[in-house]
């Protein structure tokens, strides 16, 4: 296997494996990201459902003094049915009172409902409190876990980061351009196996990538005499036109991409 190939196809191995790493590293903080986000949801929450409550609390403490302000009004105007001199004094008093009746037992009704509510709202306020426990209990149990799980991660990323350059320094500088600006939008999947066969000395068929993309390619004229090589590539297909400049091949259409020979 040609040298450059070789440290190519090492590059790739480590690259895929500092990929996972940072993934799960990633996944970590997202987690925990997560669950604080929800803490603070509920803690926002419950902070409005108290509000709430302490504002019908206000509006009942309301309800009742004025209840306890038309319950003596009653008291003396009935005082003052007593004492009246005429009839018309006296159904004038006892129309007073009637309406003043009325009106309180309307406000009365306001008041059941509004201390209902504020009932509900106390409910529905504890409810939040004890997910809000379980809620801490979780984020603290993921912040020790997720402590020991990103220490190790961190370890190993730091190994493999060493691996890495030691492997991109065997790498020929052309092919690591091409190499590092792939991975960063690839996820560190670069390299790919694309095998053809020669049916004549001037035109030979293409017969796909077995790896990446997933898309098949069109047959397209390849260097005769070439059994196989790793291609690395950029774009979302295979179909290419090749030159033949040394080793190195130039794309005519496509996205970036150079041939590196397996064998011949």
């Amino acid at each position: 296997m040609p040298k450059t190939l070789e440290a190519l196809l090492k590059l790739q191995s480590v690259e895929r494996q500092l990929v996972e790493v940072r993934r799960q590293l990633k996944a970590k903080g997202a987690a925990l990201e997560l669950q604080q986000k929800r803490l603070e949801e509920l803690q926002g929450e419950y902070k409005a459902l108290r509000q709430e409550h302490q504002t019908r609390q206000k509006d009942i403490g309301s309800f009742e003094l004025d209840l306890k302000s038309r319950d003596e009004q009653v008291t003396k105007l009935r005082l003052m049915l007593n004492t009246a001199k005429t009839n018309k004094e006296y159904a004038a008093i006892l129309t007073q009172i009637n309406t003043i009746k009325a009106d309180t037992s309307r406000q009365e009704e306001q008041a059941l409902r509004l201390m209902q509510t504020a009932d509900d709202v106390q409910r529905r306020a504890e409810e939040i409190k004890g997910q809000i426990q379980q809620t801490e209990e979780h984020l603290e149990e993921i912040r020790r876990t997720s402590a020991e799980d990103v220490a190790k991660l961190q370890a190993m990323q730091e190994g493999l980061e060493a691996k890495r350059e030691a492997a991109a320094d065997r790498v020929p500088r052309q092919h690591l351009s091409i190499f590092n600006r792939i991975a960063a939008t690839r996820e560190g999947e670069v390299m790919a196996r694309s095998k053809w066969s020669a049916t004549s000395r001037r035109t030979s068929t293409c017969a796909g990538a077995a790896t990446w993309p997933s898309r098949p390619n069109t047959p397209t004229p390849c260097r005769p005499g070439m059994k196989s090589a790793f291609v690395i590539a950029a774009g979302g297909s295979f179909t290419w036109r090749v030159r033949f400049p040394g080793k190195r091949y130039r794309l005519n259409h496509g996205p970036e991409a150079a041939v590196v020979p397996a064998s011949r």
